[in-house]
């Protein structure tokens, strides 16, 4: 993972995930647990990210499937959240993502089939934060966006509240012959400050 990721980065880019998510870095928020729309909103307001549509998103509509020989293995995400044995179980089954842009949103579907499928939808530009169910399936909810990250790949930020508050980006990064599709995941839950940052590994299906 740290050479495909370049290493040392990890701590800026959380940083910046951080200060994009709740208007300051995770070393200003302390101890904070609070991570409101109202925060996240301020933040995509005062410049210094961009939120225009990514240029290669259309590339990587479509369905992709789960390379589990190359993908990152998630227990440490897991355990930083406490996730229940049989929701850590189900993820087996999160094998098939779903991309779809229309020019106006970025929409990704995670399926497993039925309650376990994890359906987000977020707008481009400088619209407000969507709400969407918090991905550990516990009560409550997290506020998102989509933006395009540092070398023009989408990112989809995230925050929650507690139990486990927490920050998380995804980073979409489409291989050049664009058959393979690189989740690059990034979490920090605030109160405890334990951050991960794992790989997960898509080959094409089918182009949207």
């Amino acid at each position: 993972v740290r050479n495909l990721l370049n290493g040392c980065t990890f701590e800026h880019n959380l940083r910046d995930v951080s200060r994009f998510c709740l208007g300051s870095s995770i070393d200003e928020v302390g101890t904070r647990s609070s991570l409101s729309s109202g925060n996240l909103e301020k933040a995509m307001q005062e410049g210094g990210v961009s939120v225009g549509k990514s240029a290669n998103l259309r590339s990587l509509t479509g369905k992709w499937r789960k390379n589990k020989n190359k993908s990152d293995c998630m227990r440490e995400a897991c355990d930083m959240v406490e996730l229940p044995f049989v929701f850590r179980k189900a993820l087996a089954f999160l094998n098939v993502l779903e991309i779809q842009d229309d020019g106006e949103y970025f929409r990704t579907v995670l399926k497993a089939g039925g309650i376990m499928d994890v359906v987000e939808k977020y707008p481009w530009g400088d619209s407000k934060p969507v709400v969407h169910r918090r991905r550990d399936k516990r009560k409550g909810t997290h506020v998102g966006s989509v933006r395009t990250g540092e070398d023009g790949h989408p990112q989809i930020v995230v925050t929650w509240d507690d139990p486990f508050g927490g920050v998380c980006s995804d980073t979409f990064v489409l291989s050049k012959d664009g058959m393979e599709l690189k989740q690059v995941t990034e979490m920090e839950i605030v109160a405890s400050r334990k951050r991960t940052k794992y790989i997960t590994v898509y080959s094409r299906i089918c182009k949207g």
